[in-house]
């Protein structure tokens, strides 16, 4: 087919091919200009912030803001998931579980109720989710939030297929206790 003249010249056409391909693949992909970027040197006055630093302040100040409002949106939910939540089975450990997200003042009251709560004999539990949350106010400044928390409350009394299902609204009010928000009280619509 190929006389062995001709076959050397293509296999050698092939490799010089294949050879100009890797060169170029090494250069295109390896090779990589030094450039140096300019820098330019621009005065600033100490005395009045520059309008780049004034406007990462806000920015800054508005991230805060959201986080702080995220985080007691997220504090809110736990809460009231658990806090709403009860069976006479657990004899109020929903609310034993939550003491730790209160303030100093709300606690002490919270312990002060349990002391005079007696659990039903007859079966009755509640279970509590959160279908919307809404923050009503929030002021890092004076370390105080309010949140209004839409709930679906599935109760059932006697039985747990004896059950009911109702919607109710909890008002929580928030405070900063060492820079940590802390529920100062939340109340039931």
């Amino acid at each position: 087919m190929f006389s062995p003249k001709q076959r050397r010249y293509s296999i050698l056409t092939l490799l010089i091919g294949l050879l100009i391909l890797i060169l170029w693949f090494l250069f295109k992909f390896l090779y990589h200009p030094s450039t140096k970027p300019v820098s330019t040197i621009e005065p600033t006055n100490q005395t009045q912030p520059s309008t780049n630093s004034l406007s990462q302040q806000i920015q800054q100040k508005e991230q805060e803001a959201r986080n702080a409002t995220s985080d007691v949106l997220s504090l809110a939910k736990q809460f009231v998931a658990r806090f709403g939540s009860y069976s006479n089975e657990s004899v109020f450990e929903n609310i034993r579980d939550v003491l730790p997200l209160m303030s100093k003042t709300f606690q002490q009251k919270t312990e002060d109720d349990l002391a005079n709560k007696v659990s039903p004999k007859e079966y009755y539990g509640v279970t509590t989710r959160v279908i919307t949350a809404k923050t009503i106010k929030s002021d890092e400044t004076t370390g105080e939030a309010t949140v209004k928390l839409t709930t679906q409350r599935n109760e059932s009394i006697g039985s747990p297929q004896n059950s009911v299902v109702k919607y109710q609204d909890i008002i929580l009010s928030f405070v900063k206790e060492s820079g940590v928000w802390k529920i100062d009280s939340a109340n039931w619509q």
